[in-house]
């Protein structure tokens, strides 16, 4: 008999996700299963589920949303990812060729373009679950931060894409960075680290 878990689904725009049981996620290969201990709660998924835009595809319905997961490993056929330890999961899908940025996707969310379905079709589910399964690319372990509090760090996740930004500009200690549109989750993320 099958596992089951519970988790949030959406299933149509306009309607609250719904709390059900379903069967755990099977592991496959490449991937890495997780036990969630907290996902972050991205202030613009609410409009996102309520009205779904073709520019920014959702996975096909029903899916489990959720983003910025932070989980125990359950099952991992990955070297240096071991059952048992504590990981942080990044949503960011890449797509499959560098040539078509457009095609990556936000697992459990939204695509950045029509071409993202693909990846969408095969990692649809994030972390408004028990247990999840992700790409082992997206998976990093904690280390020494393994014993911090996972809600906080399920916010973390902007972070490291602005401090990914920053190096890649070369920013360092004494330049000057202006950061536009520094209201919303990464434009605030970016002040923080470039503080």
């Amino acid at each position: 008999m099958a596992k089951t878990m519970r988790a949030a689904r959406w299933h149509v725009a306009g309607r609250p996700l719904r709390l059900e049981k379903v069967a755990e996620p099977k592991m496959r290969a490449g991937a890495v299963k997780l036990r969630v201990l907290a996902t972050f709660v991205s202030p613009s998924m609410s409009g996102f589920l309520s009205n779904p835009s073709a520019a920014y595809p959702l996975p096909a319905a029903p899916f489990i949303p959720g983003m910025s997961v932070l989980g125990v490993v359950e099952e991992s056929d990955t070297a240096g990812i071991a059952p048992g330890a504590r990981v942080y999961c990044d949503p960011y899908l890449a797509p499959p060729s560098e040539a078509s940025p457009q095609a990556g996707a936000f697992m459990g969310y939204f695509g950045f373009a029509p071409e993202a379905a693909a990846l969408l079709n095969d990692w649809p589910d994030g972390g408004f679950a028990e247990k999840m399964l992700a790409p082992a690319p997206c998976v990093t372990p904690l280390g020494p931060a393994a014993t911090a509090d996972p809600a906080v760090l399920a916010r973390v996740g902007h972070m490291g894409t602005s401090y990914e930004a920053l190096r890649r500009a070369d920013f360092e200690a004494g330049r000057t960075v202006i950061v536009t549109g520094a209201t919303g989750i990464l434009g605030v993320s970016t002040v923080m680290v470039a503080a």
